[in-house]
């Protein structure tokens, strides 16, 4: 799956059920963090671990800039 952003906790259970091979994102969730000045949450990475391949960030520069024109 290729994704925009680090699925979040939730998603990512719901990834787990799915058993995606691989998902790939391009902001990561402590990013996402940082943008709405939130606590960072659990990362993908640990909820799909021995589940699914995580990859990222991808693309950073041009994922943060659509998150940028979002204005959080």
């Amino acid at each position: 799956m290729y994704t925009s952003t680090e699925p979040c906790p939730m998603c990512a259970g719901g990834m787990v059920e799915a058993g995606f091979d691989r998902i790939v994102y391009s902001v990561g969730g402590d990013e996402i963090a940082e943008f709405t000045g939130n606590e960072p949450s659990v990362r993908s990475a640990e909820i799909l671990d021995g589940v699914s391949d995580v990859v990222g960030p991808v693309l950073n520069d041009e994922g943060r800039r659509l998150h940028d024109e979002f204005d959080w």
